[in-house]
């Protein structure tokens, strides 16, 4: 860490046995052991599309665990994590079906590959996905792709470790000044919230910071880069001081790419109100914020001079979601959230 002992431990041959273009992270597994993606080498014919790779901390031992042929995915862009069943997960930024990219599984030691979701484009799915998978709320995988989806500019999904529950979370482009091309991958803040950047869009199109909940009910875009001082952000990171940081690929004439940080009342300290859903006798009042913290839920039932009355308060849960149910049932209400 002192930046001595610099040693190459392994050199990219585009052999069938061995990748090329190497873009990802590398992954330090439970056994130790580290693995990595290449985009290009393996036993597909002309360059090869990818393998899974596998080495020692000294570069010893490497063993390509998988190489792709196309059907199961091509030009692997990501890193592989290691699911919460030892198992390690990835995506292929194409292949498949339509050649519109897939996420894979696989053991550690090469056994039971298999592709968990055939990527279909279109309005209803999006495709090529460039980015890291993360282990998120609810027991589910989380990822994005730079394109396709309902305004064909990338997508936010979750699926499950077997491959089922695929859900499209949010469509980029489906608010005002919304992002485009989720190029990053998706962390978990410590409100329980999933915070990424996509590369381009928001006000100026140079790039935005987003947060969205496990289950997509709640989206924001909480940073609209200017370009003044950073544009064309990069994955995120959460530090061990809870606040988010992160690099942007460029900036105005006089800079030259930046680094960033997240933090404050605007980030853990944010509260998000859901629209009121109707329970037929009732309305609920839901809301993400802080996990375990308490907030005081107030009505009016207008926007005029009329003084905001307290309806009660309600306590989130471990990963910030609260609600509180108005049985008072009146045609029209405005709510707002406190705290303290």
């Amino acid at each position: 860490k002192d930046g001595s002992g610099f040693a190459v431990l392994h050199q990219f041959t585009f052999a069938t046995n061995d990748g090329g273009n190497s873009v990802a992270a590398l992954l330090q597994a439970s056994d130790g052991l580290l693995y990595g993606t290449a985009q290009a080498g393996g036993i597909a014919p002309g360059g090869g599309d990818g393998v899974i790779f596998q080495m020692d901390l000294a570069g010893s031992n490497f063993t390509t665990l998988h190489s792709f042929t196309g059907g199961d995915g091509a030009a692997p862009q990501s890193s592989v994590i290691e699911g919460t069943n030892g198992a390690l997960y990835g995506t292929a930024l194409d292949g498949g079906t339509n050649d519109f990219g897939t996420v894979f599984r696989m053991d550690k030691d090469g056994n039971n590959f298999g592709v968990i979701h055939y990527f279909a484009g279109g309005t209803a799915d999006g495709f090529g996905p460039n980015a890291d998978l993360c282990k998120g709320p609810n027991g589910l995988l989380y990822g994005t792709t730079i394109s396709g989806g309902a305004h064909n500019n990338g997508v936010v999904f979750s699926i499950s470790y077997d491959g089922s529950n695929y859900v499209v979370l949010h469509h980029f482009g489906s608010i005002q000044n919304d992002g485009v091309s989720g190029y990053a991958d998706v962390v978990v803040g410590p409100d329980g919230m999933l915070y990424g950047t996509t590369y381009f869009g928001g006000t100026t199109s140079f790039g935005t910071i987003y947060a969205i909940s496990g289950d997509g009910s709640v989206y924001s875009v909480i940073e609209r880069f200017a370009n003044t001082n950073a544009a064309q952000p990069n994955s995120l990171i959460l530090g061990a001081d809870g606040a988010i940081y992160g690099t942007a690929n460029g900036g105005s004439a006089s800079v030259h790419g930046s680094v960033f940080k997240l933090s404050g009342s605007g980030f853990t300290d944010r509260n998000v109100l859901n629209p009121p859903q109707n329970l037929g006798s009732a309305w609920r009042i839901s809301g993400k914020g802080v996990a375990n913290r308490t907030y005081t839920i107030q009505f009016t039932p207008g926007l005029g001079p009329s003084a905001w009355q307290t309806l009660g308060t309600a306590t989130a849960d471990s990963l910030g979601s609260w609600h509180l149910d108005d049985a008072t049932n009146t045609s029209m209400r405005f709510f707002r959230t406190m705290y303290p």
